[in-house]
């Protein structure tokens, strides 16, 4: 269980003594409900009393904690009301660092709904609050929460100015473990950029900051591995695991076996990364026996959760699916035994993402995720129980279970992020009941979910996402033959899509573009002489729809996208096959074949096979081969 980043700051010296009372149980180990429970007592207490501003103080630390913990319920909206009376209080006080303190509470429980608007208001009014006070730390606290609200509409580039502001002025009062934070977020939003280069020189500067802490090695072992992951996602493999090793004999050398467990579950992901599982389960091993050796408690428990879920995937990845089942198992047991329900949920999600993986096993793994959603529903975790409908669906459909079975995952799903107040949840799983229609032929209830969800990323600010819907909306038209309406959608779409670099929704724009031009093709009328000029129009549609694929093909690469490289094989032998180039075409559809082989679509090797005899059709031009 990872420490509460606390932005509660208590000005008044007797306060935050019982912030941090409120909050220890959670920093030191113990589990959220104990600190809530205790925030609650102590608040109660001051009610009575009549002490409003301690009473504050506490409803500002109990709302912090159930951000912590939101699990979508109603006491989320609870918790943003005790901060906005907080801050009331506070303002009557006029004690203005308490003011700008519930700001950034505010925001951070706005930025859990992903609720852009409200979590910037709250983050700039802090960041003004507390540069009327000259406060440095609240300010870098404010660009910290600032990055945060550029997050919810993925504007990556301001994210990272607010980052680097935030570094810039910790670096100025000396604080070299706040530094080390904002750096490390720095290099996740620089990854999430697709810029590993970048994220690699914040990782490296967030260790060459912490190479000057005496604690948090952990934290030192997380940035280990954030810097292995740009390595490899820049084509440095060797590096990365070499960077990795000497990582964890450095952390060796410093003592302290959290360090060095952290080290060592890096050092396990690198190897996975790499393709190699056996070397994976050798550090597990060494982790295991270190944390063996920690004295009893819920720090070290938690640690044997992480460890069992990194396991796992090790066990899988050497084909091992019972034993990785049983790690889960073990995951499960320990969190049940803690009582937190949400890793519970986690490990019995994992033991059945475990068993799907096995042909002889899926229909336990959906035992299994029946098991998840009543731990979800025992302990009030809406926003769980959306999450396991949502794999539920995913494993119906890789089990080949029908699109209604899947539809109505996917509606209950909607249904909670809808209660939970989830609009990000809510939208992928309308995009997912999108798929559903459409195979089943249903494209008015398709278009609606397309359009809704299109509507929910408007609001959320994220430009991917609204590509991603008018994808979506495109690929309706391309099925109801309308298209102009599909052009339209398809130029919309792929402008968003180019403006935040989404390579693999760009692919299936130029795709479906790909469809439209050999749909225009085939409606045209070719003169009988095959000396005449092919009409202007076929001409342009020809050459856009060998463009399209050869963009998409180009994008596939870029986005290690398969099924996307599949289709642009499938339609650029379409393509060829309307410009008379009947080999090329063959050839192309044969490519096809044995891309969609190696994800196992069946039906997109069977067309690719009827593609292969299709290589002269009536209408066509032709020219000698």
């Amino acid at each position: 269980m990872p420490a509460i980043d606390a932005q509660t700051d208590y000005a008044d010296a007797s306060s935050k003594s019982i912030s941090a009372e409120a909050l220890s149980a959670c920093t030191e180990g113990g589990l959220p409900t104990q600190a809530l429970d205790m925030a609650e007592e102590k608040m109660n207490g001051f009610l009575k009393s009549g002490d409003k501003k301690r009473e504050a103080c506490m409803k500002l630390a109990a709302a912090e904690l159930v951000g912590f913990m939101d699990n979508g319920s109603a006491d989320f909206e609870e918790a943003l009301e005790r901060a906005g009376e907080a801050m009331s209080t506070f303002q009557d006080s006029s004690d203005k660092a308490m003011e700008a303190t519930a700001q950034l509470v505010l925001s951070a429980l706005n930025y859990k709904r992903q609720r852009t608007t409200e979590c910037h208001q709250a983050a700039s009014q802090a960041f003004l609050l507390f540069e009327e006070l000259g406060n440095k730390g609240g300010q870098a606290k404010a660009y910290h929460a600032l990055a945060l609200s550029y997050l919810i509409p993925e504007d990556y580039d301001n994210a990272t100015k607010s980052y680097k502001k935030a570094v810039a002025l910790y670096k100025d009062l000396g604080l070299k473990q706040q530094q080390f934070i904002e750096l490390q977020y720095m290099a996740e939003s620089y990854m999430s950029q697709d810029k590993p280069q970048k994220a690699m020189k914040a990782a490296k500067d967030a260790l060459a900051v912490a190479s000057g802490l005496k604690g948090n090695k952990k934290g030192q072992a997380l940035v280990l591995l954030q810097l292995a992951e740009a390595m490899v996602a820049d084509g440095h493999g060797k590096r990365a695991l070499k960077t990795v090793q000497d990582g964890v004999a450095k952390l060796r050398e410093d003592g302290g076996v959290e360090g060095i467990i952290g080290g060592l579950q890096a050092l396990l992901h690198t190897h996975l990364m790499l393709g190699s599982p056996g070397e994976a389960m050798e550090a597990s091993k060494e982790a295991q026996t270190l944390i063996n050796k920690i004295k009893d408690g819920s720090g070290r428990q938690y640690a044997e959760i992480d460890l069992m879920h990194s396991k796992s995937q090790a066990l899988l990845g050497s084909g091992e699916a019972e034993r990785a089942v049983k790690a889960c198992r073990q995951a499960a047991k320990i969190a049940k035994e803690l009582g937190d329900h949400a890793e519970e949920m986690e490990a019995l999600n994992a033991i059945a993402l475990a068993w799907a993986s096995q042909d002889g096993t899926k229909n336990m793994a959906q035992d299994l995720v029946a098991e998840a959603k009543t731990v979800c529903q025992n302990s009030g975790n809406v926003l769980g129980e959306a999450s396991v409908a949502m794999l539920s669906g995913d494993l119906l459909s890789k089990n080949k279970g029908s699109a209604d079975e899947v539809l109505a995952e996917m509606e209950e799903a909607r249904a909670l992020y809808q209660e939970a107040e989830d609009i990000a949840g809510e939208a992928a799983a309308l995009r997912v009941m999108v798929v559903c229609n459409v195979a089943k032929g249903d494209y008015a209830e398709a278009m609606e979910a397309a359009s809704d969800s299109l509507e929910l990323y408007k609001q959320l600010g994220k430009k991917k996402g609204q590509a991603g819907a008018m994808c979506a909306v495109a690929n309706i038209h391309v099925q109801l033959g309308d298209n102009d309406e599909a052009l339209e959608s398809i130029e919309e779409g792929m402008a968003l899509a180019t403006e935040v670099g989404a390579k693999a929704v760009e692919a299936r724009l130029q795709l479906l573009l790909a469809q439209v031009c050999v749909a225009s093709m085939s409606q045209e009328t070719l003169p009988s002489d095959k000396k005449a000029a092919l009409p202007e129009s076929y001409v342009e549609a020809r050459t856009k729809a060998l463009r399209a694929t050869r963009n998409a093909l180009e994008l596939a690469g870029k986005c290690a996208d398969k099924s996307v490289r599949a289709s642009a094989y499938f339609w650029r032998a379409e393509a060829l096959i309307w410009d008379g180039r009947g080999s090329e075409a063959v050839q192309s559809a044969k490519e096809a074949e044995q891309s969609f082989a190696r994800i196992d679509d069946v039906r997109g090797q069977a067309n690719s096979k009827v593609l292969q005899a299709s290589r002269w059709r009536s209408g066509c031009p032709s020219v000698p081969e």
